[in-house]
């Protein structure tokens, strides 16, 4: 389960859930997610049977090596890719300069200063 979109208004904050293959469930496995929630088919975990909370002080290594391990990068690397890439001055700054880069991508970036304001209204919104 990710949380999401924390710098956007509150409507469109969510919880976000992530199936084993790492994507997003399919709107049918929503609906079956919903289904075991409102029919109770589920077992609460008790409070010391929840695994320890695990900290890491800079995860992006470990985020981008997972990233690298889904892709072929020796294919991406022969293409000599060249990315442009708008940050909106967000968290995914350091992450996505770093997947980039070592895919061997030429990488154009703007808004990639996560000290300054967002640029433009964060997405999505209901035009996008």
């Amino acid at each position: 389960m990710a949380i999401t979109a924390g710098h956007n208004p509150a409507d469109w904050n969510a919880l976000k859930f992530v199936a084993s293959t790492g994507r997003l469930l399919s709107s049918y496995q929503g609906e079956e997610l919903l289904d075991v929630v409102h029919q109770g088919e589920f077992t609460l975990a008790r409070w010391d049977g929840i695994k320890p909370l695990r900290c890491e002080g800079f995860a992006i290594p470990e985020y981008v090596d997972a990233l690298l391990g889904a892709v072929d990068r020796d294919a991406i690397r022969r293409r000599h890719f060249k990315v442009a890439v708008d940050c909106c001055n967000g968290a995914c700054v350091v992450a996505t300069m770093h997947f980039l880069k070592a895919l061997g991508c030429e990488v154009v970036a703007i808004n990639d200063e996560m000290d300054r304001p967002f640029p433009h209204d964060p997405e999505p919104n209901p035009t996008t």
